[in-house]
C-alpha cells in the first residue's frame, strides 16, 4: 500500500443514484442497502476497502441518503473511519467526488462504484498505481461476447480513447489529487474527468481485472446475483 512513503488511505464510495432501473426494489430502499448473500450491498465495499488497508472513507448520499447512513454509521464496525456528503441534487459522479474534495486531501484516493460487486485485490491495485503514479488508474474487464457496455481503448496498460476497443470500465479506479483540477459540480467523471485528462497528454493507466464483476444496475442482473 505504500511506496516511497505514499500511501493510499482514502476512499469514496459512489452512492448517491436513484436506481431506478431496479425499481420497484429501490422505491423505499436505496440500491447500496439491497441485500446481497449475508449482508447488503455496501458492505462488500466497505469490507474491501477495509482489507487493502483504507482508513477513511467517504460516501455520497442522495436518494434515500438517511437510510444508508443510518445503517453504516461511524464505520466502527468496520474498523473504518466513514464520513457523509449529501446531493440536494444529484451532482454526477464527476461531482460527487469534486463536492467531496475536502475529505479525500493527503494524496493519491480511490474510487469505487456502490453498485459493483468485485472480488478484486485492491491492495494489487494500489500497488500497480503507487509504481507508476500516473494521473489516475482505471480497472478495466475484458468485454465478453454480447456485452452492450461502453468500450475502452486500451493498449499496453494505458488508456487511448473512449468508443471503441475490447474493454470496459470495472467502476474502480485510483486518482492523483490532480483530478480536482478539472472536475466540476455537476459532471460527469468519463467527460470532465478521464476526457480532460487525456486531452492534456496526463497519463491514465489501466489494469486488468479477471475475476468476479457484476454490476447491480438492473432488476435482471440483481436476480442472477442473488441465485449465484
Amino acid at each position: 500500500m505504500s511506496r516511497n512513503g505514499i500511501k493510499i488511505k482514502n476512499a469514496i464510495i459512489l452512492a448517491a443514484g436513484l436506481g431506478t432501473r431496479l425499481r420497484p426494489l429501490t422505491f423505499r430502499t436505496p440500491k447500496p442497502l439491497l441485500p446481497v448473500g449475508a449482508m447488503p450491498l455496501i458492505d462488500h465495499a466497505l469490507y474491501l476497502l477495509k482489507k487493502a488497508g483504507i482508513k477513511n472513507v467517504v460516501i455520497n448520499l442522495h436518494h434515500l441518503g438517511g437510510q444508508i447512513k443510518s445503517y453504516v454509521g461511524s464505520g466502527r464496525r468496520y474498523g473504518l473511519k466513514v464520513r457523509y456528503t449529501f446531493e440536494k441534487k444529484i451532482l454526477g459522479t464527476g461531482g460527487g467526488i469534486k463536492n467531496a474534495e475536502k475529505h479525500l486531501k493527503g494524496g493519491p484516493f480511490l474510487v469505487i462504484n456502490g453498485d459493483v460487486l468485485i472480488d478484486i485485490d485492491l491492495k494489487r491495485v494500489s500497488s500497480a498505481y503507487l509504481k507508476k503514479r500516473p494521473s489516475a488508474l482505471m480497472v478495466v474487464r475484458r468485454l465478453k461476447k454480447g456485452e452492450a457496455y461502453a468500450k475502452l481503448d486500451v493498449s499496453k496498460g494505458i488508456l487511448k480513447g473512449f468508443g471503441a476497443g475490447k474493454f470496459m470500465f470495472t467502476g474502480v479506479q485510483i486518482f492523483d489529487p490532480i483530478i480536482f483540477k478539472f472536475l466540476k459540480r455537476p459532471s460527469c467523471l468519463i467527460g470532465s474527468g478521464y476526457k480532460k485528462l487525456l486531452e492534456k497528454r496526463l497519463n491514465v493507466a489501466t489494469i486488468e481485472h479477471k475475476g468476479r464483476w457484476n454490476d447491480i444496475g438492473t432488476i435482471e442482473r440483481y436476480v442472477q446475483e442473488i441465485l449465484r
